[in-house]
């Protein structure tokens, strides 16, 4: 079972170097890596790597354009800021031997060499409260948990049948974020194939600096998903919609408190509940870098609803 490894990138730098040098020291060793920058530069010169340029695209143009390169029959997607632990591949195989399996992922952890501002991104990303209401099978792309049959991965870390990549078409071209998760509805919906989480294929994967690069990725997040509910609503995407619903709240809540004083306490005691919650999620995160996590899950709240609401209005270019 020959796999894969597509690597979407800019340029060539120290993490692509990281991430490939983990590449090629996997334990399973029947693989090509399917290397896609905008122009090649530094490169390694190595037998496993194909180097294809694609110039200046999308990360989703990117994979589309692996995808139909690739000679395995596996095809394993990582960021290239990324690395994978040395037993990636090895552990997630023996999963595609069910024929109803269509892809496998797992969790991607903050490196412990990560900034100050990218750990707090990390733990934002960690917490059940940041993304949405105890989501427990979102939470999961950031860290540990039992594995089981989950609706989406990242494509940070995923790996899928070629076969199901090519029968849906690869991924959304038109999306800069959200593409993975559209990818996955696609093969479980069109294919009726399973998206399982494997909690021992870990890759580490680096976190945007707090706050700019941390909340303008949120803000794509949500933007992107409401994209993807739009074209493909259902019940079970719900809970996509619970940052989106805190910011309504909090504008409707503020302006009804306005004329009402009943209103005004009730939607005082609501926040304090809310506040409250988030300092002891913060605090038990990191008691020291409790008041960044603190500030960042109630940013990342806000960016992610008003992102959605933008996508929600507007129509995709």
């Amino acid at each position: 079972m020959k796999v894969s490894i597509i690597i979407p990138y800019k340029l060539f730098n120290e993490q692509t170097a990281k991430c490939f040098k983990h590449c090629l020291e996997q334990s399973f060793q029947d693989f090509e890596i399917i290397a896609l920058p905008d122009q090649r530069t530094t490169e390694p010169e190595n037998n496993k790597i194909k180097v294809i340029e694609t110039d200046s695209v999308k990360p989703s143009v990117k994979r589309n354009i692996g995808i139909k390169k690739a000679q395995g029959e596996i095809l394993a997607f990582i960021d290239s800021d990324a690395y994978a632990v040395k037993d990636w591949l090895k552990i997630a195989l023996p999963y595609f031997k069910k024929e109803e399996v269509g892809g496998v992922g797992g969790p991607n952890l903050t490196p412990s060499d990560s900034s100050t501002g990218q750990k707090v991104s990390g733990y934002i990303f960690a917490s059940a409260v940041a993304t949405g209401a105890f989501a427990l099978r979102y939470q999961m792309r950031y860290k540990f948990r039992q594995g089981l049959p989950v609706k989406e991965m990242p494509s940070c870390n995923l790996i899928v049948r070629k076969e199901a990549a090519l029968k849906i078409n690869g991924f959304d071209e038109t999306l800069l974020t959200g593409e993975d998760a559209k990818f996955c509805f696609n093969i479980r919906k069109k294919l009726d194939k399973r998206i399982l989480y494997v909690p021992q294929a870990v890759v580490y994967h680096q976190r945007r600096h707090l706050w700019k690069p941390h909340l303008k990725q949120v803000w794509n997040y949500g933007r992107d998903k409401a994209w993807v509910i739009k074209e493909d609503f259902s019940l079970d995407k719900f809970y996509y919609f619970i940052p989106f619903s805190f910011v309504l709240f909090l504008f409707f809540g503020a302006i009804i408190s306005l004329f009402s004083s009943l209103a005004a306490k009730i939607f005082l005691f609501l926040i304090s509940i809310y506040l409250l919650i988030i300092l002891a999620t913060s605090l038990m995160a990191n008691f020291k870098l409790s008041p960044l996590i603190f500030i960042g899950i109630i940013l990342t709240h806000l960016s992610y609803g008003l992102g959605f609401f933008y996508g929600l209005v507007k129509k995709r270019r």
